[in-house]
């Protein structure tokens, strides 16, 4: 009779244990799957759950784990990680790169449209997308926006480093295999009036055993047309064009040709161009190269214009010995003061600097004693050779 007692009385017992592992299991399962489709729910270390992630592929929405691995990227935008995703927290899809910044009404960006709408090969690839929010220490909300693009772990800042801290120099095939490639992405958002605002070699992805450029970093562009109110401080300071450093509104899409012109030169040198520390500083930076800035009576003197430009074209020879007449000339048709002077990327992408690129088919990538194809350069959209027009057949390699 006692055995039966202790056999019923172990059986409540295993019963209770279970109705509360059972309780446990609905509330942790609550808390995942909770009712909130925003919220980013923690599981474990970096291993995340999102109720809706959208799949740029078709538009759809789906439940997600993520999982962040190091941080690869950070500043004032937000930080970006490498990140793997889930559908089922056991297999794994990635690396991708998660770009997280705080969402805010005060801040209007383009950067989701952009990734969202504007497919080319020399832009990075945006594959989810999804929002969030979490509670910060005090009790509030922070709101934050999910870029979940292609994983390209190097940038052409890493990719300059390499070479000249060991005491190498940038070969000039790679110069303008990189170069132009920028130039056809810069081609894209100019035709539609947006400029990238940001341009700089830590913004450009690079696949070195390819030869792949492609521009990343939309935070700061703008959409330059007459409803946009114009911002006058943005872009970083290195690669700020003249106009941008002296706060003018009446600035184009030239300000990503001037900020490309600095990347040239640092592919060059092994370091940025002008290095100032306020805006003013950095103008008496780029006057050592190019002079003082011109007021409006020397413009109207081309006997004047010509003579300095003999002695700019004089200071960039001496500042880049180690590059050609063809070379110098490109640099100084973007590295100029005016930007109605600067040539736009149509123009720079028909220049014989790239000769090189339409005759040869070959490049051999850093640390590689063996010759690659160049990546395809040449394979234009409808779109891009619309934005061409007329200079498109001096773009693409003859066929004779």
């Amino acid at each position: 009779m006692r055995t039966l007692k202790n056999k019923q009385k172990k059986k409540e017992n295993t019963t209770y244990i279970l109705l509360l592992a059972l309780t446990y299991l609905m509330l942790k399962v609550n808390n995942v799957f909770g009712s909130n489709p925003n919220r980013m729910t923690k599981l474990e270390d970096e291993h995340y759950f999102i109720d809706d992630i959208v799949s740029i592929k078709n538009r759809q929405k789906s439940k997600m784990y993520v999982r962040e691995g190091k941080r690869i990227g950070h500043g004032s935008f937000g930080t970006v990680t490498q990140s793997y995703l889930s559908s089922n927290s056991t297999e794994w899809l990635g690396p991708y790169a998660i770009k997280r910044v705080v969402k805010s009404p005060k801040v209007q960006s383009l950067e989701l449209e952009i990734l969202q709408n504007i497919k080319h090969p020399n832009l990075v690839t945006l594959e989810f997308f999804f929002e969030s929010h979490c509670t910060t220490k005090d009790g509030g909300h922070l709101y934050q926006k999910n870029f979940v693009m292609e994983y390209i772990p190097q940038t052409l800042s890493s990719e300059i480093h390499e070479y000249f801290d060991n005491g190498s120099k940038m070969p000039t095939k790679h110069i303008k295999l990189y170069t132009f490639q920028i130039l056809r992405a810069l081609l894209t958002l100019h035709s539609m009036s947006i400029c990238h605002g940001d341009l700089k070699p830590s913004n450009i992805l690079i696949i070195p055993s390819s030869g792949i450029a492609k521009v990343c970093d939309f935070g700061s562009a703008q959409r330059l047309d007459d409803n946009t109110e114009l911002k006058t401080y943005f872009c970083s300071r290195f690669y700020r064009a003249p106009e941008l450093l002296l706060n003018s509104k009446d600035y184009t899409t030239q300000i990503d040709i001037w900020s490309l012109g600095c990347i040239i030169g640092e592919m060059i040198k092994g370091q940025p161009l002008f290095k100032g520390d306020s805006a003013n500083s950095q103008l008496e930076e780029i006057a050592k190269l190019l002079g003082r800035f011109p007021k409006s009576s020397i413009k109207n003197s081309q006997e004047l214009q010509d003579s300095l430009n003999d002695q700019k074209f004089k200071k960039f020879m001496h500042w880049f010995p180690s590059i050609e007449f063809f070379d110098v000339e490109f640099l100084l048709k973007v590295l100029t003061y005016d930007a109605t002077e600067r040539c736009d990327a149509r123009q720079l992408m028909a220049h014989e600097f790239f000769d090189a690129l339409r005759n040869e088919t070959y490049f051999l990538p850093r640390g590689s004693s063996m010759p690659v194809h160049l990546p395809d350069l040449f394979n234009f959209s409808a779109s891009e050779k619309r934005a061409l027009g007329e200079y498109y057949n001096l773009i693409v390699p003859s066929l004779d």
